[in-house]
């Protein structure tokens, strides 16, 4: 049994009716769905900013085997999905995600090491593939589409 990788279980989409049990008394319910909505949006964008751009940027530090796995699958995935990286791009949420991202990274690059960086990028690599061969991933990748496109 294959088991699908997805984005999915990272962004933590929440549960419709989780979001109708938080309405205060003076909280109307499409405010609350409002919210959710918006803020899993950002957590797809910044998510998806991380499995593709972010990694590519982490992968160059990385040993040259693990960066060629992830390139190899970014490549692949970039021409599967060339909308869905379109979608990100022009996300109102793509810009404060990559700034967050580089912060990130430049307060984790003291404790990156080969070994760390390796295993990172065999999992993005991982991840991206299970997107592109999955039926499962595809499904995922195609919600994030609606998602994004959705205004």
């Amino acid at each position: 049994m294959r088991t699908t990788l997805t984005l999915t279980a990272l962004i933590g989409l929440p549960c419709p009716n989780i979001a109708f049990s938080l309405n205060g008394p003076n909280q109307p319910a499409a405010q609350v769905v409002t919210d959710t909505a918006a803020t899993t949006t950002e957590k797809i964008v910044s998510r998806l900013y991380q499995a593709t751009f972010g990694g590519s940027e982490r992968c160059k530090m990385a040993p040259p085997e693990s960066a060629y796995e992830f390139n190899a699958e970014f490549d692949r995935f970039s021409a599967k999905y060339p909308d869905l990286l379109n979608l990100l791009k022009s996300s109102p949420f793509y810009e404060p995600a990559r700034q967050h991202f580089l912060q990130l990274s430049a307060s984790m690059a003291a404790r990156d090491t080969p070994k760390s960086l390796a295993a990172e990028c065999k999992g993005l690599a991982q991840l991206l593939r299970s997107m592109i061969d999955q039926p499962g991933g595809q499904k995922a990748v195609h919600d994030y589409m609606a998602r994004l496109s959705a205004k």
